[in-house]
């Protein structure tokens, strides 16, 4: 089996497997967690987490950086009574970020433990509400 498999790998990756890194495969590990104890990973899958680990650094640099300032202190909760005070953006990203916690959260309660479902919680926020 060995042998085919690396048969297979040469035909695939004719010019070797690309690098990824360790936290675009730790994320793609984390991913394929729902689908049982043996896990085909898909490489190509790992690189396209590289793309998104890459653009989770370059938002938060930005952010950080440019967006807040040097002098920005963070606070540790945002009062709901004050939710209507943001303009329509900050509410709109606020409650998406909401509903990405609260399955964050459901994913990560005691006896669930469902990894897949917080990957692709956060995936989706980060890929398709944030940086969209």
């Amino acid at each position: 089996e060995v042998e085919r498999a690396l048969k297979l790998q040469k035909k695939l990756f004719p010019e070797g497997i690309p690098a990824c890194g360790s936290d675009a495969l730790r994320f793609g590990l984390l991913a394929y967690t729902q689908s049982g104890k043996n896990v085909n990973l898909d490489i190509n899958r790992v690189v396209g987490y590289r793309a998104f680990c890459n653009k989770l650094w370059n938002v938060t640099r930005y952010i950080l950086y440019h967006a807040l300032g040097a002098d920005f202190e963070p606070t540790l909760t945002i009062d709901p009574a004050q939710k209507g005070q943001y303009p329509t953006e900050c509410q709109w990203i606020l409650n998406r970020f909401e509903q990405a916690a609260i399955e964050c959260n459901k994913g990560f309660s005691e006896g669930t433990y469902d990894l897949a479902l917080v990957t692709t919680s956060a995936y989706r926020f980060w890929l398709n509400e944030l940086c969209d």
